[in-house]
């Protein structure tokens, strides 16, 4: 039920295409967001006087039924303000590592499909299939990365002008769950019997390579 409900959350905030506007508009449309404010608690009075984003990615928080979290130990709007902006620092983070997938609200989505999976569902959405999703807003253009793998800009259209997305495939490899993680257990002992061969080097001086 849970995954039915932050879907069409999901997929909204990913048709935003970035637009802090229009992500806020669909996260405060959200009924649980709804609730939340009009409850008109401490966290939810401060949050006209903070930075827009923090705004935003508060009521992430309450959107994905994380809202129990938001208890502050004061009353005080300064307190509360003060108490937030480590949450809120992190949270921005989350925002823009997990961007492709819808942020904040699309990493708790991701995180519970896996769940789901782990106990019989179906396979958890890749980044590839939103993208494939979701309509092209841009040419793409490819070129090998540093180390090899390809990487994809897209130009798209934000507020009359033009932003710049990267988007980074997964180079190929095994794949840690396959098999139950049978994989995963096998590459692990692997690792456990080469630790008599294994070293540490620490640079000191500005080299790691005296010892």
């Amino acid at each position: 039920l849970e995954l039915e409900r932050l879907r069409p959350l999901r997929d909204a905030l990913l048709r935003a295409n970035g637009d802090l506007a229009a992500k806020d508009a669909v996260v405060s449309a959200d009924p649980a967001v709804v609730r939340f404010m009009r409850a008109n608690g401490p966290v939810a009075r401060v949050l006209s006087n903070i930075a827009t984003e923090d705004a935003y990615l508060v009521k992430c928080v309450v959107a994905v039924g994380q809202g129990e979290v938001l208890v502050p130990d004061s009353g005080d709007p300064v307190h509360v303000a003060n108490a937030l902006l480590p949450l809120c620092s992190v949270l921005r983070n989350v925002e823009s590592f997990y961007d492709m997938l819808g942020g904040v609200v699309g990493y708790q989505f991701t995180a519970l499909e896996l769940i789901h999976q782990a106990f019989g569902g179906p396979a958890a959405t890749t980044a590839g299939a939103l993208e494939a999703t979701h309509e092209a807003s841009g040419p793409v253009d490819t070129r090998p990365t540093i180390n090899g793998t390809v990487s994809s800009r897209r130009r798209v259209k934000e507020t009359g002008r033009e932003r710049e997305t990267l988007q980074m495939h997964v180079p190929p490899g095994p794949d840690l769950r396959e098999g139950g993680g049978e994989y995963a257990r096998l590459a692990a002992s692997w690792g456990l019997q080469t630790l008599p061969q294994m070293a540490e080097i620490y640079p000191l001086g500005g080299a790691g390579d005296r010892r």
